[in-house]
């Protein structure tokens, strides 16, 4: 079985990026398991049409339930089927300032492996915030429920400052880097940026996933583009991804950037597009 993380800042779309693969997979007959580990608890909405119940909300009455019923019957009061046949968990949070959510992933990651939630499966998906990957966040990898980690980023400092510490909390665990997702801003010379970042890392580049509307309007209706629009460029983008990472077997001996480092890569970039620009305005007529 594929134990695969998607790490990343918050709203940097690896929520969409674990939601397309985990459909795109489905749609080609795999058994997959989607684990929403986001407090915001909306990985899942895209698959199921719905918010889904949160399990940490519903934790005592799950465990009661599994006492009384038994593992079944506990398992549908966790586990929703989506888009695609796919399995859907929403781990949820606890309320803003009140308890500690990285505890709370640890005790429902615990919880679903004792309901064999992840028996006969193909592949496990978890969508994991990355902005501070404090101990609770990294526990998917530290109790070995995630072995492999695609991290999402776009060229925006603050994106490649939380990639860049994923990857040294990544280095700290053991864990495997697939690589990296370039989800695109539009910003300028931002492929060439997240390209020299990759390099940096000594990682590999995955994918570019270019701005489009269609994935912020299809996640309003709640479906993904590969329900919404399977002819369009957005739909084959994501099957071409879901197709790397199914086949990927290369793993990352990584080097993080010091922050002196990452700063520097940022600025230079930043000096050079500056430039390009003034050359560019000389130029005009």
């Amino acid at each position: 079985m594929r134990k695969i993380a998607i790490y990343g800042k918050g709203g940097i779309g690896k929520s969409t990026i674990a939601t397309h693969l985990a459909a795109a997979w489905g749609q080609q007959g795999l058994r997959v398991m989607l684990v929403g580990c986001d407090p915001k608890a909306d990985s899942t909405a895209p698959l199921l049409g719905r918010r889904s119940p949160i399990l940490l909300d519903d934790y005592e009455h799950i465990v009661s339930d599994l006492d009384t019923n038994g593992k079944l019957s506990a398992l549908e009061r966790v586990i929703g089927v989506g888009y695609a046949g796919v399995r859907c968990v929403e781990i949820g949070g606890p309320k803003p300032g009140v308890g500690c959510a990285g505890r709370g992933i640890s005790l429902a990651l615990e919880l679903l492996q004792k309901l064999g939630a992840f028996e006969a499966l193909d592949c496990v998906i978890y969508d994991i915030l990355g902005d501070v990957v404090c101990g609770g966040f990294a526990m998917p990898m530290r109790m070995g429920f995630a072995e492999e980690v695609y991290i999402v980023t776009s060229g925006e400092y603050a994106a490649l400052y939380a990639a860049n510490n994923i990857c040294k909390g990544i280095c700290n665990m053991g864990a495997k880097l697939g690589g990296i997702i370039g989800n695109c801003r539009e910003l300028p010379g931002e492929e060439r940026l997240i390209s020299e970042f990759v390099q940096a890392l000594s990682s590999r580049l995955i994918a570019f996933v270019p701005r489009s509307p269609e994935f912020p309007r299809c996640e309003l209706l709640r479906k993904t583009v590969l329900e919404v629009v399977p002819e369009s460029p957005q739909a084959e983008i994501v099957r071409c991804l879901s197709r790397v990472i199914l086949d990927n077997s290369q793993f990352s001996q990584l080097s993080p950037l010091s922050e002196q480092d990452l700063e520097g890569l940022a600025k230079t970039h930043l000096l050079t597009q500056t430039q390009a620009h003034d050359v560019a305005l000389e130029l005009t007529p």
